[in-house]
């Protein structure tokens, strides 16, 4: 009876999970109800059916709150994108923005530019008319009158080249030339305080390498005066050998006082050799800041010389 008991308790609650996964329950039928031996030898009735209904009912209510978490998180993650949009918006209407300033910028200045040639055009056709007018005064007029129609002409023409200097700074100017000047008058500097590193560099190299040598001379001859002074103080003449001593020290002294000169001499030389290339990387870097300073949007050169094509006045 209790294998029945259990076996019946088990299908039971297979039933029941398998309801509450696929959404379907079965209709509700009577209690099912199965004998318990009791220590009395009486059947008591279990009721299966509410022991499953309270397992379906928190399977339910597991499933609720699951879907209720991701009903959340998606939620979230809605929202996260509908802020990641409208940032994306806004960076767009940033740029549309600035497109449209440096548009109306660049009209502007197409603008001004024609409105510059225009009064040039002008300038060279009334300068034209002036001219032939000039020409058929000249013809009827006498010698006199005809110096002072052409002394009258060029100064109208330096009038007008000095008007059109405005003009002639902004539009033939060859900026390309200038920063080209600019970034060598920058880095000149540089370049001479790299070869002035560079040639004391070497000075002061062939001057250690001297003063090595003579500090090796001197070590050599004071080690040849204290081998004479021990000999000479082994015939017995000690007067000789305390003189010959004395001399060896002090050479032994200076050669050791050159020896450390000569190696402050090739200190000094090796850190102008290794700072001697930094001046050139300074000059490089001052002459391209001094060609964008003189020429900030990279215009190309000229086509044409503009001192040959628009000659000044004498």
């Amino acid at each position: 009876m209790r294998a029945a008991a259990l076996c019946a308790s088990g299908l039971a609650w297979a039933a029941a999970v398998q309801a509450a996964n696929t959404g379907t329950f079965l209709e509700p039928k009577g209690p099912l109800t199965f004998p318990v031996a009791k220590s009395s030898n009486k059947a008591t009735q279990v009721d299966v059916d509410k022991q499953v209904e309270a397992f379906v009912d928190k399977r339910y209510e597991a499933n609720l709150a699951e879907l209720g978490s991701y009903a959340s998180t998606a939620d979230s993650q809605a929202a996260a994108a509908a802020e990641e949009a409208k940032l994306a918006e806004q960076h767009v209407q940033q740029l549309d923005l600035q497109n449209q300033v440096l548009l109306a910028n660049a009209e502007d200045y197409n603008k001004q530019a024609a409105a510059r040639v225009a009064e040039a055009e002008a300038s060279n056709e009334q300068l034209d008319k002036t001219f032939a007018a000039a020409e058929e005064f000249a013809k009827g007029a006498n010698a006199i009158a005809q110096q002072n129609a052409v002394k009258a002409v060029e100064d109208m023409f330096a009038n007008k080249y000095k008007e059109l200097e405005g003009w002639r700074q902004e539009v033939l100017t060859d900026h390309w030339e200038n920063a080209r000047r600019a970034g060598m008058e920058a880095s000149e500097p540089y370049e001479y305080a790299e070869a002035v590193a560079t040639e004391r560099s070497h000075a002061y190299k062939a001057a250690s390498e001297q003063l090595t040598a003579v500090a090796k001379g001197l070590s050599d001859q004071a080690n040849k005066a204290s081998l004479t002074a021990g000999m000479k103080r082994m015939n017995g003449d000690v007067d000789a050998a305390d003189v010959l001593a004395k001399v060896a020290k002090g050479m032994r002294s200076h050669g050791q006082e050159v020896n450390v000169y000569a190696k402050d001499l090739q200190a000094e030389s090796a850190a102008l050799s290794e700072e001697a290339p930094k001046f050139l990387e300074r000059g490089l870097a001052a002459a391209r800041r001094a060609r964008y300073d003189a020429n900030p949007g990279y215009l190309p050169p000229l086509p044409m010389n503009p001192n040959f094509d628009f000659a000044p006045p004498r």
